[in-house]
């Protein structure tokens, strides 16, 4: 081979990995991606905390109501049956 031939050859091989490498991220590029993906995390964590801390209030507002109700049910069958022991015991 040639002196020109080889020069040509270590141009294409310096072209063609240049060119495969350009399409590569950086360092900075990786740091400012891990910062943006940082951020978004926070931001979600921080909705989701919002949206859990709203269900459970509605749930337990749900289960207070429901306890409510039935210990009125509880309260109105303990009223009959003293009643109905009374009727039977007169």
């Amino acid at each position: 081979m040639d002196e020109e031939l080889l020069a040509d050859l270590k141009q294409l091989f310096v072209a063609t990995i240049r060119q495969e490498f350009a399409g590569l991220a950086t360092k900075d590029d990786l740091e400012e991606l891990r910062a943006d993906v940082h951020s978004e995390t926070n931001d979600l964590r921080t909705e989701m905390n919002r949206r859990f801390d709203g269900l459970q209030h509605d749930i337990a507002e749900a289960l207070d109501t429901s306890n409510e109700v039935t210990e009125r049910l509880l309260k109105g069958h303990e009223r009959r049956i003293t009643r109905l022991e009374q009727q039977r015991a007169a």
